[in-house]
């Protein structure tokens, strides 16, 4: 299995847990989601030697420092990820987005803080509105520094949060977030 397959398999999970979860009218945490999800994926990284390293910054609330909910390493690249979901239960077809942690995710990246190359700042985006193809729509990501512009572009950038919605991410260029190692 590869590493691409692995991230295809959770995203199919997101994708389904979040839609059963909303089918019985309850909310499956953003938190909750991540963290099965870093454990899936470094289980599986390391039980078939994938080499991809996997840090959480979630439960060493390491998140407002960086601007993150994880670091991935792979092939001496860095990439620092801030997760988001949609509200499923409410049918609210937009992402939260938190200013000042996506000023402080990409700031992050571009320090030196994870060496000498800047590291890759990235938004995933958990989602169960399209019946397409899970493995695809379940995890979604972009690039944060183009989230940013297109926060700038709709007049959202000095706000505390902006909201934007799957078909603008869509527009900007989101990809499916098995793509990111593919």
């Amino acid at each position: 299995m590869s590493l691409t397959d692995v991230l295809k398999t959770q995203s199919t999970w997101t994708y389904n847990i979040m839609k059963a979860s909303s089918n019985l009218g309850e909310v499956i945490r953003e938190d909750a989601i991540t963290s099965v999800n870093l454990a899936v994926i470094n289980d599986q990284s390391t039980g078939q030697n994938l080499g991809l390293g996997t840090t959480s910054l979630q439960g060493a609330k390491l998140e407002i420092e960086f601007g993150g909910d994880w670091i991935w390493n792979y092939k001496g690249s860095v990439l620092l990820v801030q997760a988001k979901k949609l509200d499923v239960v409410n049918r609210f077809p937009f992402y939260t987005i938190d200013i000042n942690q996506m000023n402080t995710l990409i700031a992050t990246t571009k320090n030196g803080y994870f060496g000498d190359s800047p590291a890759i700042g990235l938004y995933v985006f958990y989602n169960s509105f399209s019946d397409e193809n899970p493995a695809d729509f379940g995890c979604t990501m972009i690039n944060a520094t183009t989230l940013q512009t297109q926060l700038t572009l709709t007049g959202q950038i000095n706000q505390k949060t902006a909201q934007v919605s799957p078909a603008q991410m869509k527009t900007a260029g989101w990809a499916p977030w098995w793509q990111i190692f593919a």
